[in-house]
């Protein structure tokens, strides 16, 4: 897991507030496709939400195209 942790890191781990303003929605929004499981939830050593930026950008931004 921590392999997985350090390839993801190279993709740019956002927080909630950094990923809803790249994409132009709202954090509630980001959380809710957290919980759905349709973006991959990781955590840093103090427990704070992360979610990549590639993921983030290739699930959400052609969400509308699908």
């Amino acid at each position: 897991m921590r392999k997985e942790m350090e390839e993801k890191r190279e993709n740019d781990l956002l927080t909630v507030a950094q990923a809803a303003r790249l994409v132009g929605c709202t954090e509630n929004a980001i959380r809710y496709q957290l919980q759905t499981g349709n973006l991959t939830r990781f955590e840093n050593a103090a427990g704070k939400i992360r979610v990549s930026r590639n993921e983030v950008l290739d699930k959400l931004l052609n969400f509308e195209k699908k």
